[in-house]
């Protein structure tokens, strides 16, 4: 998918699999800008959304 947008792709995906008793497992994956973040809506995609519309994030001195 981020081939076919040209790196322009942004996307959360969950996957949620089930059995005949319920919940089996699942699994989380992201992709801002063409760039993929295995773990999900995590922390790192978290500062790369934050820096994608609002700049780099400035440490305090």
């Amino acid at each position: 998918m981020i081939h076919y947008t040209n790196g322009s792709l942004n996307a959360t995906v969950h996957i949620t699999m089930m059995d005949e008793n319920g919940y089996a497992d699942g699994f989380s994956l992201a992709i801002l800008d063409g760039e993929y973040f295995a773990d999900g809506p995590g922390t790192k995609y978290e500062i790369a959304l934050h820096e994608n519309f609002f700049g780099a994030i400035q440490k305090e001195p």
